[in-house]
């Protein structure tokens, strides 16, 4: 109770994760950030629940809680959890088992609406207009006084890294990850089986941070909509739902002997919206149509297609498109149980890296080390040749070679080139900027007043992800001398969620928070971020001594390794990365050949 507080405005929360006021943080709506009350300057209000004007009483863990010596009629069996008291007086707010309620003065219920699970928590803003309770089932909700309407919804995921917040409509904010927190639950009537959209299926209509910045200034979320301009469609959602997969041919952690498997699946699309592809994955490799074989007309009931798998464990992921999307994966693990064998298919990896440090437009600052921060990443990864990948291919463009041509060409040289088994990587060090809510990556050529077409927009690389094969990867060290790069964390972490999700599936690490600065470090003559990177692929972030070092193993040596760098400088810089907790793990350097 002590740990629970607001802001003047409730715009701000502070609450704690764990029993007893343990692992306290403090979220603010508009920073769209987690914080620690380390250096937290605002002041947040606990609820007020003194005895005074009025007196209520036997109010926590009570079902007959009082006002002035006077019983309260809860549900029966229900008890009283939380109290905020208005502060003019004129009424105050109970938290409940079922239900949150609003009495005036006297001790008359003005409002009852029914709440997810155990209100334990209850505050009020300071012009009494909304009140803030939080939850058993983990959530923040957000109520108008005056009619109990709930506003909003905020859901802190226990890792106490990621969160989502929505309306009751379903436009919503989330940060790296989260998208897949939340989504549509449609029934299919009483003899089958519920289906599950993640919000992230629907994120072009529905990611919406304004209509979430909108709702608390207006208190209505119909005005908030109308605000934010967006075209209310008369189509229900039920009309746009992507298909439906399922793997029915083997069970998780079944053991084969063979490399030709036959995967058997039932696909099945809403409202009859034709399935125009299957696509395959076997341990984050995307496969070409020509290699994964249909031998069934997609819709049928049963549907096989044929996947050639190596002699190793592997888990394979089918997804189904429709012209409304892509589907959730279906996904399994297979454990190879035949005779182990050396794999001799060429295993190629192809990269484009980018440095660059001085500009043609003066506009842009230099960055003295970025051309180093390729060469660095480059040399690191062509020791792999030999160890992970058979060969290493190389395109770097550095300074005045990193034209807006050139890195077009250079994107085109990945689609060119990588087929199912290969790994494709980019890497770039350089300006980039937030020009009119699109976002570009900066060339050496660019023109500062004419970004739009002299430069490289993030919708090209996204393009270019989404066509490429194998496996893929995207290092993205920008912004370390002063410009930022993504000036809008909101839609910095949506372009992160895009990377990660089932279309593009790739593997990105970022230097920093869409709200943060990169930095230099002069004593290494590189950037923090290509520093933790460079010395984790070498071998740092190998913590078990394994001889390998995995996407898990860097990101945790990334996100312990650069705090830490910045820190001798006196700064502050987060990396981030589209690794969500709880996903597969897969290995990105080896350290000994064969290992």
């Amino acid at each position: 109770g002590e740990g629970f507080r607001v802001s003047k405005d409730v715009g701000t929360v502070r609450f704690c994760y764990d029993k007893n006021g343990n692992s306290p943080k403090i979220f603010s709506i508009s920073k769209r950030e987690l914080m620690t009350d380390s250096g937290f300057t605002e002041i947040l209000f606990r609820p007020f629940t003194q005895p005074g004007l009025l007196n209520i009483t036997d109010w926590f863990d009570s079902k007959h809680p009082k006002l002035n010596g006077k019983k309260i009629d809860l549900e029966p069996n229900e008890a009283s959890r939380s109290l905020a008291i208005l502060l003019d007086k004129n009424g105050f707010v109970l938290g409940a088992d079922w239900s949150l309620r609003l009495f005036d003065k006297e001790g008359k219920e003005k409002w009852k609406t029914s709440v997810p699970s155990t209100a334990w928590n209850v505050n009020v803003s300071q012009d009494g207009k909304l009140v803030v309770a939080a939850f058993g089932d983990g959530t923040i909700r957000w109520f108008r006084v005056k009619d109990g309407t709930e506003l909003l919804a905020f859901f802190p995921h226990n890792d106490k890294k990621r969160w989502v917040l929505w309306t009751p409509s379903g436009y919503y904010d989330a940060s790296i990850g989260a998208e897949e927190l939340i989504g549509w639950h449609i029934n299919r009537g009483a003899d089958k089986e519920a289906d599950f959209f993640p919000i992230s299926q629907f994120r072009k209509t529905y990611c919406r941070r304004d209509v979430i910045l909108n709702v608390l200034e207006t208190l209505d979320e119909g005005e908030a909509i109308k605000l934010s301009k967006i075209q209310v469609s008369a189509i229900p959602l039920t009309n746009e739902l992507p298909p439906v997969i399922k793997i029915l041919s083997h069970d998780y952690k079944e053991e084969v002997k063979e490399t030709d498997l036959t995967i058997k699946y039932e696909v099945r699309t809403p409202l009859g919206v034709p399935v125009t592809d299957i696509k395959v994955k076997i341990n984050h490799f995307k496969k070409s149509a020509e290699e994964s074989v249909i031998t069934n007309q997609v819709n049928s009931e049963v549907n096989e297609i044929k996947v050639t798998i190596k002699k190793e464990n592997c888990v394979i992921d089918l997804i189904a498109i429709n012209e409304n999307g892509w589907s959730v994966p279906s996904k399994v693990k297979l454990i190879w149980a035949g005779e182990p064998q050396k794999d001799d298919e060429p295993s190629k990896l192809y990269i484009l890296a980018i440095g660059i440090d001085t500009y043609e437009d003066n506009a842009y600052g230099e960055l003295i080390y970025s051309p180093k921060d390729a060469d660095d990443f480059v040399d690191v990864m062509k020791k792999q040749e030999g160890k992970l990948y058979t060969n290493v291919e190389v395109k770097i463009l550095k300074s005045y070679e990193a034209t807006q041509e050139k890195i077009s060409d250079g994107l085109a040289w990945l689609k060119e080139n990588t087929k199912s088994n290969y790994t494709a990587m980019v890497f770039f060090s350089g300006h980039g900027v937030n020009e009119g809510g699109k976002y570009y990556c900066l060339p050496v050529d660019v023109v500062a007043i004419n970004i739009e077409n002299t430069a490289i927009s993030f919708t090209d690389i996204i393009d270019t992800f989404e066509d490429l094969l194998g496996k893929q990867f995207l290092f993205l060290d920008a912004c370390y001398s002063g410009s930022i790069f993504f000036q809008d964390g909101a839609s910095f972490d949506t372009f992160m969620n895009i990377m990660k999700s089932y279309e593009i599936d790739a593997t990105t690490f970022s230097s920093s928070r869409g709200s943060e600065r990169s930095f230099m470090i002069p004593e290494f003559q590189n950037s923090a971020f290509t520093k933790a990177v460079v010395e984790g692929i070498e071998g740092n972030a190998d913590y078990n001594r394994s001889g390998r070092v995995t996407v898990k193993m860097l990101d945790l040596y990334i996100s312990m390794t650069v705090p830490e760098l910045v820190i001798t400088i006196g700064k502050t810089q987060n990396p981030v990365s589209t690794i969500t907790p709880g996903t597969d793990d897969y290995i990105i350097a080896r350290l000994i050949e064969n290992n």
